[in-house]
């Protein structure tokens, strides 16, 4: 289960069936390896990482492990109970399994009827969707196999989400709604600067914690969905949160420009960085990805403040 969750679809296909062997690079891609260094680096890395995990929150590390584990747990205890359905099927079980739509037994409870889809449903797949996507990336993220780690059925689904899209959907809306209570724990001080790169700071953090949720915010990883206006308006609360600790920097005379077109280039130069940090393009150790970091936002307030901007 380890292996399979690790990798993406195809590279495991190419690994267990066809028996591939991968160049460290291109194991780092696959999902066999967290980061490849050069040898002169690695004393540096593996200091910095053992460093990294030693501030991690103990609590909230072992609540995410059970989290995941239960996922795991429960994708068995399906495919169990599949194997042993199997092995029980008699020739007339077509017959039987007529009986049992027209006539639910004990054994259906775990899936629920009609009346029973409930706004409280909704909200538990939601929630196994995006863990799902932590574990399995977008690969693994199918509305059958949502429903089987929810419990629940694919037409249950289906009926509360219309497609797989509508379940992709709701799950970029919980991204927007889970940065915008991180953003929301942020306190206003006297200092407008230091304000506005601690709001920054939270989207770092929140990408590089939630990769794969970011990617579905952020990007298009679903040929399926394709986000309209009111998807659009789910990223608005961000960027109006970004935009007004801008507008106490032009204030405080800070920086100089148009407050929305600063927190648009603020935003997408943080996105990217972010992106470029969880693939791991942004240096081998954290001391040097985060003096990247520094670099580039420092850079681009400095310029704002020699109100350097491009005339129209």
């Amino acid at each position: 289960m380890e292996i399979r969750q690790r990798l993406a679809p195809a590279c495991f296909n190419r690994a267990v069936v066809l028996a591939e062997v991968f160049s460290p690079e291109d194991a780092v891609a696959a999902g066999f390896l967290d980061r490849v260094v050069p040898p002169t680096e690695l004393a540096e890395a593996a200091s910095t990482t053992a460093a990294g995990l030693a501030r991690l929150d103990l609590d909230a590390h072992a609540a995410t492990k059970l989290r995941t584990q239960r996922l795991a747990g429960t994708a068995l205890r399906g495919s169990h109970r599949r194997r042993q359905r199997r092995q029980r099927r008699v020739p007339d079980a077509p017959y039987r399994a007529v009986r049992r739509l027209s006539r639910p037994g004990p054994e259906d409870s775990t899936v629920p009827r009609a009346k029973q889809r409930t706004g409280q449903l909704r909200e538990h797949i939601v929630q196994v969707a995006v863990a799902m996507l932590a574990v399995d990336g977008v690969g693994g993220l199918t509305a059958r196999r949502v429903a089987e780690q929810a419990q629940t059925s694919p037409p249950a689904v289906y009926e509360l989400f219309g497609d797989k899209a509508g379940l992709v959907r709701e799950v970029f809306f919980e991204g927007f709604r889970l940065l915008g209570d991180h953003f929301a724990r942020l306190r206003e001080s006297d200092d407008p600067r230091a304000d506005l790169l601690g709001a920054v700071q939270v989207l770092r953090t929140f990408v590089r914690d939630n990769p794969v949720l970011a990617q579905v915010m952020f990007s298009r990883p679903f040929a399926d969905f394709d986000p309209g206006p009111a998807e659009r308006e789910a990223g608005a609360a961000t960027r109006e949160f970004i935009v007004h600790r801008v507008r106490r920097c032009i204030d405080a005379r800070i920086i100089d420009g148009d407050q929305a077109d600063i927190a648009h280039g603020l935003l997408a130069l943080a996105q990217g960085l972010a992106m470029q940090e969880t693939a791991g393009w942004l240096g081998s150790s954290r001391a040097s990805v985060d003096r990247r970091w520094d670099l580039a936002v420092h850079a681009l307030l400095a310029g704002l403040g020699r109100a350097s901007t491009p005339d129209a």
